[in-house]
């Protein structure tokens, strides 16, 4: 054999088999987006998080939260698996995955993506690949298909980069237009996990940057919630003493506690043992903090 073809054979080969090792949403994978405000200019971040594997109709998937629920519609808690280089989500009201994204695809090439509107309709979404490349990301190489999405007037968000491990660059999932009043995702910040490591995509100068005002009461540094394991009381910084509309969630995107203070702490002595998110929100409903703790 040719050394010129033994060298494109072997970088082949490798590019395959790093391309192979690109499991979907390893546990502790973390996805940050830029949360857009639908009433107002203002961002904030979303997280995306994939907590433990689960089964469900006899399939291995990923358990995966989201802070934020936002205009795409989805559920607070995710079920997703990848499998031959296809990516799957779970419908529960078709009790079923569909596919979400197909890195087999080549240029020329489609997908249909099987989604629900906003009153639970069935739809279907064409998906065409206009183009393919590949982006090295710490030191591993990752395909990326340039997308854009069939004949529709309502669904937005999947014309645009889809990477591996990544996603969309837009929105995990596609979502409607101007068809809610929640917040909407406008863009992946960073991905990280314990093998490729922390990416950003540069559309923020951090991770967590948000610009709804925060400094006005206080930083998110400064916010420091303790402890972390939760006793009784969760403490963190309302030095001013500004009124917050705090509301904590369950596992499952259900409220637990809901209330307005202008305190230092929170008593949660009554909360059973678990996972939770907290946001804390000025008196006109903008978020001001998002964050997790134990109890």
């Amino acid at each position: 054999m040719r050394p010129k073809i033994l060298l494109t054979f072997l970088f082949f080969i490798i590019v395959q088999f790093c391309f192979g090792q690109n499991e979907w949403a390893p546990i502790g994978a973390k996805w940050y987006y830029t949360l857009k405000f639908a009433s107002t200019n203002a961002e904030d971040f979303n997280i995306i998080e994939s907590m433990k594997d689960t089964v469900i109709n006899t399939i291995t998937c990923k358990k995966i939260l989201r802070l934020n629920i936002t205009c795409d519609d989805r559920p607070q808690i995710e079920f997703m698996y990848e499998d031959s280089n296809r990516v799957y989500f779970y419908d529960e009201y078709s009790n079923k995955f569909n596919l979400l994204y197909d890195f087999n695809k080549t240029p020329g090439e489609t997908w249909y993506i099987q989604v629900n509107d906003n009153s639970n309709n069935p739809d279907s979404l064409l998906v065409h690949v206009d183009s393919i490349s590949t982006i090295i990301i710490n030191g591993i190489p990752l395909k990326v298909l340039y997308t854009t999405i069939g004949s529709t007037t309502n669904w937005v968000g999947y014309s645009g980069k889809i990477t591996e491990k990544l996603g969309h660059d837009r929105n995990m999932f596609p979502f409607i237009n101007s068809a809610c009043d929640l917040n909407f995702n406008n863009g992946l910040r960073c991905y990280e996990d314990s093998l490729l490591g922390n990416y950003q995509t540069g559309i923020a100068p951090i991770c967590d940057y948000t610009n709804v005002g925060i400094a006005e009461i206080f930083s998110v540094a400064d916010f420091n919630l303790h402890p972390n394991p939760v006793l009784d009381y969760l403490y963190f910084n309302n030095l001013k003493h500004d009124q917050l509309i705090v509301n904590i969630y369950n596992i499952f995107g259900e409220i637990v506690k809901s209330c307005i203070t202008n305190s230092d702490k929170i008593n949660l002595q009554y909360l059973t043992k678990g996972f939770y998110i907290i946001t804390f929100s000025s008196l006109d409903n903008k978020i001001i903090h998002i964050s997790t703790f134990l109890k």
